[in-house]
């Protein structure tokens, strides 16, 4: 199989090139998957690279996965005599592999931290903490600082962490630099963070943002670790490399230091995470990262467009010129070479009097694709800005019966009953994990009371060790009735059991056993609720998300199992093969496509977001963010806004979004369906009836209906469709 083949010319000059550092600009629907993974394939099969030595990075386990799959497809190929004669460049007495290193950010630095987080002080066998139980942590800081959470709020501290390591701040560099100014909310901050990482240090846990910070500081502080894996990785790929923050910038960068083997591959039209502090400067500035190299640049390579029609290119291209901080070398998108023009559906903008009747228009427009043009449920998307802006989008197709799918609602692995069974295979695996040992200590009810785990805590406290090892001294807590120690130990002796049973049994069987012995099924058939119903069914499939682990990985420890489960993130737990509208704010779209998108909330205030109006670049954030939207949608695409939108209790009055003039969309074959500027108040001819005036009207496109006074006052109720109407 010739790796080459179906790859445009500029494509398969950035697939081929070898010889610096190389920076392969795209756009959307370009094929920039195609072009990284075909990449990964000519270095293997053409040039003889060992996979062994091949480090790819993404965002999501959804690109990840899509990515192994195209390897392995394009690596099949052909296999025999090229795999035989393979060469390994840098170390060629490394033993081969079937396939590179392709995983997400965190996913390679959690691997990482496991083999080498030793060498800073961790055990191997660390948990990670996801968003809810860093607040839980944060919240116990803020009781033990005698802080008060109603003034001063857990996730608020949260936030302010996170930003700190995505730009590799720990505590002491953060308490540092509060001590030159007067602030005394960041003090504040501060302290907590202090706190914060001390006690995950003691439950010997990391938080997510931990696995990248931790992994630059393992690197930094023990250069012989930074060595083994720069010999590891002597090819380096970056996907969406205009989404990394300061963290992942410098654990590429570090890696790559040494044989300058890196290829990104990214488009800063598309840098929408700033929230999450990624630093569009990455992209734009990697050539002076890498000036003594002299790195290639491939600014057209990627920017033929193999998704959407032309008018929508077209709106895409009008917008995002508006924007000064891009690459002035790029171009337009364009169609591909030689490929007819793709005209496609005019898109479509509306303008409607609320956000209720904005539900109901997205709704009538599903119905009408889903019956006359065979679009499928899965493939039509509906954006808005901010999550709250769902809850009436949901309403309607719930009333309708339309399949919908939200995502970045809770997910499966946030449900209570859920995180119970997940603390207790970390206490089983790390027992100095005092906050999971805590939640489960009488989940379900066995009679250990908070006073009891109080006691305990403060025993623990006291001796300056962990829960567990309270637990373990039960018989020496004072204060403690006879039968508050013997509920205690008979937890005691089920952990010891269990944690014999982890290295016998798959993870798949452990946790079948665990809740059939816990008794967390029976409690759920007594209460005997259709809540309680669903949690027992959480539990069933959360035996069957263990078996299928185990099935499809070498390592089916529960450690791992673990891990993969702490990493999953909201598109990750998305089905897009669910036969369901997807509802999504515009940050997740980015990466996928539909046949369908209708963008909602087109207003000032919400696209662009009200607090983008201070500075020009969070408006261009927000430009950019538009122009993700546009350009997910192949055939059919809607534009929305209110009159007026009622939102967190308060009536907004809505102007339409400057984003709309900019795309060139009032263009006025473009401005409105031709049912729709039948709007009431308008003056008509009507043919046989003559002049009249609009006085009500219901329904959308080729089904609006209207209600006209005419001369003398009469009144006739006409359809759109039949009644030939002129404006005047």
């Amino acid at each position: 199989m010739d790796i080459l083949k179906g790859l445009n010319q500029r494509q398969r000059e950035a697939v081929k090139w070898a010889q610096s550092p190389v920076l392969i600009l795209s756009g959307p629907g370009s094929g920039k998957t195609m072009v990284i993974t075909h990449r990964i394939a000519y270095l293997i099969k053409e040039l003889g690279v060992n996979p062994f030595n091949i480090l790819a990075v993404t965002f999501t386990n959804k690109a990840a996965d899509e990515m192994k799959k195209r390897v392995a497809k394009l690596l099949m190929a052909g296999r025999g005599s090229q795999v035989a004669g393979r060469r390994s460049q840098g170390n060629k007495r490394q033993a081969t592999s079937d396939m590179p290193w392709i995983a997400t950010f965190h996913s390679t630095c959690a691997r990482v931290l496991r083999h080498d987080i030793n060498q800073i002080g961790f055990d191997r066998n660390f948990v990670i903490y996801d968003d809810l139980d860093q607040l839980n942590l944060i919240k116990e800081c803020l009781k033990e600082l005698e802080i008060d959470p109603k003034q001063y709020r857990a996730p608020a501290f949260a936030a302010a962490i996170c930003r700190a390591k995505e730009n590799l701040i720990d505590y002491e560099s953060y308490l540092i630099y509060t001590k030159t100014r007067e602030d005394f909310y960041r003090e504040m901050t501060a302290g907590v963070y202090e706190h914060y990482q001390k006690k995950l240090f003691k439950n010997n846990a990391l938080d997510f943002d931990d696995l990248i910070m931790k992994t630059v500081e393992l690197f930094r502080e023990k250069p012989e670790v930074l060595e083994k894996y720069q010999e590891r990785f002597i090819h380096i790929l970056v996907d969406e490399y205009q989404d990394t923050n300061h963290a992942q910038y410098a654990f590429t960068k570090l890696l790559a230091s040494k044989y300058k083997n890196i290829c990104v591959v990214g488009d800063e039209d598309q840098a929408i995470y700033a929230f999450r502090s990624a630093d569009i400067r990455n992209i734009l500035e990697f050539e002076k990262d890498y000036k003594e190299c002299k790195p290639e640049v491939f600014p057209l390579s990627m920017m033929e467009d193999y998704r959407s029609t032309q008018p929508i290119i077209d709106l895409a291209n009008n917008l995002i010129v508006y924007n000064e901080e891009r690459r002035k070398d790029k171009g337009k998108i364009i169609l591909p070479k030689g490929k007819k023009k793709r005209k496609g559906p005019v898109p479509v903008l509306q303008e409607l009097p609320d956000e209720l009747e904005e539900a109901d228009y997205v709704l009538g427009e599903v119905r009408r694709l889903h019956g006359e043009k065979k679009v499928p449920y899965h493939d039509m998307a509906v954006f808005y800005r901010v999550n709250a802006q769902s809850r009436v989008l949901e309403d309607a197709f719930r009333k309708a019966r339309i399949p919908y799918a939200v995502v970045g609602a809770l997910g499966f692995y946030e449900h209570k009953e859920i995180k119970d069974i997940l603390a207790y295979l970390r206490v089983l695996i790390n027992p100095k994990d005092s906050l999971s040992l805590k939640r489960i200590m009488n989940v379900p009810p066995r009679g250990i009371g908070k006073v009891t785990i109080q006691r305990m805590m403060d025993f623990a406290n006291k001796k300056k060790i962990t829960l567990w090892e309270a637990v373990r001294k039960v018989e020496e807590i004072k204060g403690l009735s006879s039968r508050s120690q013997w509920l205690v130990k008979n937890f005691r002796n089920l952990m010891f059991k269990y944690m014999e049973l982890t290295r016998s049994l798959g993870v798949g069987e452990l946790i079948k056993k665990l809740i059939k012995e816990i008794g967390y099924i029976r409690q759920l058939e007594k209460a005997d609720t259709f809540t309680s119903e669903m949690r027992i069914e959480n539990l069933k499939e959360l035996i069957d998300a263990a078996n299928q682990f185990e099935e499809r990985n070498e390592d089916k420890s529960t450690q791992a199992f673990l891990e993969d489960v702490s990493l999953i993130c909201e598109i990750d737990t998305w089905d897009d093969k669910a036969k369901a509208v997807t509802l999504m704010t515009l940050h997740n779209a980015k990466g996928l496509e539909f046949d369908t998108v209708f963008i909602t909330g087109m207003e000032e205030g919400f696209l662009p977001h009200a607090n983008a109006f201070r500075e020009e670049m969070e408006l261009e954030e927000e430009r950019r963010l538009c122009y993700v939207g546009i350009t997910r949608a192949k055939r059919h695409l809607y534009f929305t806004y209110a009159d007026r939108r009622r939102l967190y209790g308060t009536t907004y009055w809505g102007l339409a979004s400057r984003f709309i003039a900019e795309a060139g969309i009032e263009r006025e074959e473009m401005a409105v369906p031709r049912g729709e500027r039948f709007k009431v108040g308008v003056i008509i001819i009507h043919p046989e009836f003559g002049k009249g005036k609009i006085i009500k009207a219901t329904g959308f496109g080729e089904d609006r209906k209207v209600e006209v006074v005419f001369a003398g006052g009469k009144r006739k109720k006409l359809a759109i469709k039949y009644a030939n109407l002129q404006r005047i």
